[in-house]
């Protein structure tokens, strides 16, 4: 008879046991699943954050050529200036009363 009740508060223990193993694998797995959709989330946020950094470097690449252009036409207007100024000043245009 002994034997019957220790073997009965046996498998009653290991049937706490086994609850409270299930209870933490369920919970484990809510946390893997909720750490795998924030996982998710993250990896959206990279791949936005990776979209705007290309979008950024394509406009900051459009501007520097922007730049340089606005730069040669800058240089070009100087050139003209210049000779502009050394035309003026090279030939003499008389004047009515001369």
């Amino acid at each position: 008879m002994e034997q019957l009740e220790t073997s009965d508060t046996a498998r009653k223990g290991l049937k706490v046991d086994l609850n409270v193993a299930n209870e933490n694998i369920i919970s484990i797995e809510e946390d893997l699943y909720s750490s795998k959709q924030i996982q998710s989330e993250l990896l959206d946020q990279l791949r936005e954050c990776e979209d705007k950094y290309e979008e950024a470097i394509h406009k900051l690449e459009e501007t520097e050529q922007r730049l340089e252009n606005a730069l040669e036409l800058a240089n070009e207007v100087e050139k003209l200036q210049q000779e502009n100024f050394h035309l003026k000043n090279s030939v003499y245009i008389p004047k009515k009363n001369d």
